[in-house]
């Protein structure tokens, strides 16, 4: 009995010491070595730069003001991962899988053109030009081809990408099981984004009523651990109702304490006098402002919004 207790002791003894730092420094250095570059671009060459290489594993929380662009910023990101090889899951709870597939392949339409000589103002094609059917009875020859093309470029990294689209079906728990099951059948941790925070399905139990603000932080809180549970990249989309404000954190109206990352996009020179701003401009001027970087550098980016053609270009 006495030998049993010791034995006892011994081993919660050998457990207890196991906590120590010094034990874990090996396999510290050779998960080092394993995963050397940890980080995943966004495709962005100044944003890279900015989040000190690009995305990883952390919480992103990207928002605007409605029709700003911000879903067809993060759809482009989401496509350049996927065409790196890397799995990408988009939850999806406010645009349909078809509309997200219309605006990549919108996209592809203009780069085919920008690159093989076409006129894009004839020949790409909105999101609107990709899904109606009946436009195609009067496309010409070279309209079809340009779509064809687009559609083959888009095809070779399609099988990298998982739409999940909802209104308000997706809470912590689903996305949770999501990427557990993705893990498991691919074998491979994705990169996730959620389209958006506003739409998720709560999280608490019928008799509980919180703040918006209260239940947005809980949900930004809970992805944040699932961000380290799985060590991946979540990126989160989200808005802000003020449209007579320049952009900064405390127009979000959550808790940032929880996120890594904090992104917004505004008009460039929103807020200062005389501004001219129109989305009938062509490209749109907008401004990425990095509110928060926990391991990196704040600051603004200027972009050219292509809004016809659903694509976002850094300026030089």
């Amino acid at each position: 009995m006495i030998n049993d207790i010791e034995k006892q002791i011994k081993k919660e003894r050998h457990e207890f010491f196991k906590t120590f730092i010094s034990h874990e420094l090996d396999s510290f250095w050779e998960d080092c070595e394993l995963n050397p570059d940890r980080f995943i671009s966004t495709g962005f060459y100044q944003l890279d730069d900015v989040l000190g290489g690009g995305l990883f594993e952390g919480l992103y929380v990207i928002g605007a003001i409605s029709s700003l662009g911000k879903t067809t910023f993060v759809i482009q990101i989401a496509d350049y991962i996927a065409s790196q090889g890397q799995d990408v899951l988009y939850f999806s709870l406010e645009m349909p899988a078809y509309e997200i597939m219309a605006k990549s392949i919108s996209r592809h339409t203009h780069w085919y053109c920008k690159d093989n000589g076409f006129n894009f103002d004839i020949y790409a094609k909105t999101a609107r030009g990709i899904t109606t059917g009946k436009r195609y009875e009067s496309y010409t020859q070279e309209d079809h081809g340009v779509i064809y093309a687009a559609e083959e470029n888009y095809k070779r990294y399609a099988d990298k990408l998982f739409i999940y689209d909802g209104d308000g079906d997706f809470g912590i728990d689903q996305i949770k099981s999501t990427v557990e099951k993705h893990i498991k059948h691919a074998g491979t941790a994705p990169v996730v984004i959620i389209d958006s925070l506003h739409h998720m399905a709560s999280t608490d139990s019928d008799d509980v009523v919180r703040s918006m603000e209260e239940q947005n932080t809980r949900i930004i809180q809970e992805l944040k651990q699932l961000s380290l549970c799985y060590k991946i990249p979540i990126i989160l989309i989200t808005h802000y109702p003020h449209y007579d404000k320049p952009i900064s954190m405390e127009l979000f109206e959550m808790d940032a304490d929880s996120m890594d990352v904090l992104i917004g996009l505004q008009t460039k020179g929103y807020g200062t006098p005389n501004v001219y701003t129109s989305n009938h401009d062509n490209p749109r001027k907008v401004e990425l402002v990095v509110l928060k970087n926990r391991e990196g550098k704040i600051g603004s980016i200027d972009f050219d919004y292509y809004a016809k053609f659903n694509y976002f270009e850094e300026t030089k």
